[in-house]
Formats: C-alpha cells, structure tokens, sequence
C-alpha cells in the first residue's frame, strides 16, 4: 500500500498478519493474508530410527579375522554406528566385547562396510545412532 506523507512523498507502507508464532508481511493485506493461507507442504515420511539396509549386511557377511575364531571369543559382536544424514557412519564403538581384538576389529570393519538409511525427523534426514550385531557364523 502506498500513501502520501506530510511532505507529499509516497511512502511503501507493509501489512503484516500474526500467524502462528510468527509475524508475515506484505506490501499488502491481500498478500499477507495469502501467504498466511498456503497450505504447509504434506510430509508423508514418518519420523524413523537409523537402521542398516538388509541387502547390504547379507551382500557383506562377516569374516573372520586370519587364524579364525580365538577360544573363548563370542561369535556375536553387539555394536553402536553412528550415522549421519547421508547415512554414512561417522564412528562404530563397540557395546560389549567379544574378548578378542581380532574379532572385535574384523566386527567393526564388517558394519563399517555396511549401507545404512538415515534418521528422520520432522521430514528431514538427521544424525542417528543404530545398535547392530554382527555374527561370525561358524563355517559349515
């Protein structure tokens, strides 16, 4: 909208509309109120844990490290991956040992090796935090 001021120049004047928790303006109150009316985009993807893509831990099985199975060694490794939102890890630690560096190493290789699908929250692809557990099948 546009008017005049005390001095005869013409001046921008903005319309604006509380919408929400926020504030939208406008050059006028037509497209203030327009813009307040748009429908927010539909999000038809449900919030989601990180989780490792079945087709890529049965394409990459564990192995086991050279000098197989130590005695003693668990055969099942619980492990924590963080993923980040590309769902590329950014760190594997291990939740409980197996009591053998050299299979918890070869464990940890394994779900590095791994493709994992992404967090998501609110629509969006998000850090997240996957417990997996790779076994060490013994060979037939």
């Amino acid at each position: 909208m546009e008017r005049k001021n005390r001095k005869g120049r013409d001046v921008l004047l903005a319309a604006c509309i509380v919408a929400g928790a926020g504030m939208v303006c406008s050059a006028s109150l037509a497209q203030a109120a327009a813009a307040v009316e748009r429908p927010a985009a539909v999000c038809d993807q449900p919030d989601r844990e990180a989780a490792p893509d079945a087709d890529s831990m049965a394409a990459r099985p564990a192995r086991l490290p050279a000098g197989g199975m130590p005695e003693g060694a668990e055969r099942v490794v619980p492990l924590v991956v963080d993923v980040d939102p590309a769902g590329t890890v950014v760190n594997v630690s291990i939740e409980a040992s197996s009591r053998s560096r050299a299979v918890d190493r070869a464990a940890m290789e394994t779900a590095r090796g791994w493709t994992y699908v992404p967090a998501v929250a609110g629509c969006r692809p998000v850090h997240g935090r996957v417990r997996v557990q790779v076994s060490f099948d013994p060979p037939l």
